[in-house]
């Protein structure tokens, strides 16, 4: 028998899949629904949208990083580095590379400001 092309199976999963899926991720405040849906948008982009996608989502993300960690903010600040200027990948080239010894010297200026509780994570590599 296959389960998979049972109605009831087909009724269970488009009720996980569409109801109870979206609203226990909700629940949790994450956003997984939304990011699939916008993933299976952008799939169909040209390589120039989807350049420029990848541009506008790399300068909000740098501009929130701006704005929330002071590390990120002091280094835009000393470099004159703005997010909104820049025009391809290459502009991060004007960043200098993140050490580890940048981190060991203030591992608290790497915190967001209002980031909620933080656990320490290691790997084993």
């Amino acid at each position: 028998m296959n389960l998979s092309a049972s109605p009831a199976r087909s009724a269970y999963t488009r009720l996980a899949a569409g109801v109870l899926f979206p609203l226990h991720e909700r629940l949790k405040g994450h956003h997984s629904v939304a990011l699939r849906q916008e993933l299976e948008r952008s799939q169909w982009l040209g390589a120039d949208e989807l350049r420029q996608l990848q541009l506008r989502r790399l300068r909000a993300f740098l501009a929130l990083v701006g704005q929330r960690v002071p590390y990120y903010q002091r280094l835009f600040q000393q470099t004159g580095f703005e997010p909104a200027e820049i025009r391809s990948v290459d502009d991060l080239q004007r960043l200098p590379l993140l050490t580890k010894s940048d981190i060991r010297a203030d591992v608290d200026a790497f915190k967001a400001t209002g980031h909620g509780v933080l656990k320490r994570y290691n790997t084993g590599g």
